[in-house]
């Protein structure tokens, strides 16, 4: 929809875009869009414009310094279940923020968003958010229409989404040699887009949109914040739907929540289906 010269790559169940000259979906530099396009331009001349000539520490809009644990790509999710296991005496959730040129990209992204969607502010929003409305919205952004939507029975013969995409890359398949694991002040992974102020640029909803999702299904299906790079989020869930008319349904809100995971993935909203049934792993990206 919006990048030429891009093949899909298969990690685990998931389907992923990366590019055809080698390079990991993260280092495609995203357009700015007809209705943002002055906020794209400034987006891009402050943060894109820097991304691979410096590494920015990774800060909270208070200008502290968050700690990060660095582990190759192999331990990366074992890593953070041991941390995330300790979070609750820690008061630090564990999030995979990717190799350090990723993590450079998201500290810039906080840092641009610091003025317009402070942490307690952001997190006030959030409890206003309707979830139906705000990725109702996002779906007309991205041109999604209803027979998009309606999906049928039977899913396809297709496993469940388990694996991980951010310790891997994307080009090769294989681990990564580098990953980091920020530890951020939080007592629940879905405060992490308000903390770090996370979306409203292109067509990513702002972080209080995100904020109140990821706290929505944290509720409905036990699904915790696993990874949060410049443009992707991915879950773990512990209680995923397990029939074919819930995880249809389900499949329907992502796709409105995401639409970049079909239009530019999966290609339906049956495979998606699939995906999530009894799958412990979810995948989100914006282009």
């Amino acid at each position: 929809m919006r990048r030429a010269s891009c093949v899909v790559v298969a990690i685990g169940a998931w389907a992923v875009l990366a590019s055809a000259c080698g390079e990991s979906q993260q280092q495609q530099q995203p357009a700015a869009t007809p209705a943002k396009k002055s906020a794209g331009v400034q987006f891009e001349a402050e943060v894109l414009g820097a991304r691979f000539n410096k590494k920015v520490p990774l800060r909270l809009c208070d200008r502290r310094r968050v700690e990060v644990v660095r582990v190759r790509g192999d331990e990366a999710i074992e890593a953070w279940r041991k941390l995330r296991g300790e979070a609750d005496a820690s008061g630090r959730w564990p999030v995979l923020v990717g190799p350090p040129e990723d993590a450079s990209f998201l500290a810039d992204v906080a840092r641009f968003n610091c003025k317009a969607h402070p942490f307690e502010a952001t997190l006030e929003r959030a409890a206003e958010v309707s979830v139906e409305r705000a990725i109702a919205r996002v779906a007309r952004i991205y041109g999604v229409r209803d027979r998009d939507l309606r999906g049928s029975k039977p899913l396809p013969d297709q496993p469940p989404g388990d694996d991980f995409v951010v310790p891997t890359d994307l080009a090769t398949g294989e681990p990564l040699p580098e990953v980091w694991i920020a530890l951020l002040p939080i007592d629940q992974g879905w405060k992490a887009p308000a903390i770090l102020p996370w979306g409203d640029w292109n067509d990513s909803p702002p972080p209080a949109v995100h904020t109140a999702v990821l706290r929505e299904w944290n509720r409905r299906y036990g699904a915790e914040l696993v990874a949060m790079t410049g443009d992707i989020l991915e879950l773990s869930v512990a209680r995923p739907p397990t029939t074919d008319e819930a995880a249809l349904a389900l499949a329907r809100e992502q796709y409105s929540y995401a639409p970049d995971i079909v239009q530019q993935g999966v290609e339906d909203v049956e495979t998606l289906a699939a995906l999530l049934k009894n799958g412990h792993a979810w995948y989100f990206w914006w282009d």
